[in-house]
């Protein structure tokens, strides 16, 4: 997963590799959430940027 901020940066998640330790959102808990199994959920709508 992946989404473009008005930077240009990108936030990419290998979701193949992830295991739901959640180290993402706590890293950056303004643009992701876990699901009910701890795997995270990447905000893309750009009205939501809070970068």
């Amino acid at each position: 997963m992946s989404a473009p901020n008005p930077e240009g940066l990108r936030l990419q998640v290998d979701m193949i590799k992830c295991v739901g330790h959640a180290s993402c959102a706590e890293l950056l808990p303004e643009r992701v959430t876990l699901d009910e199994w701890g795997y995270p959920i990447i905000e893309t709508d750009p009205s939501h940027n809070t970068w």
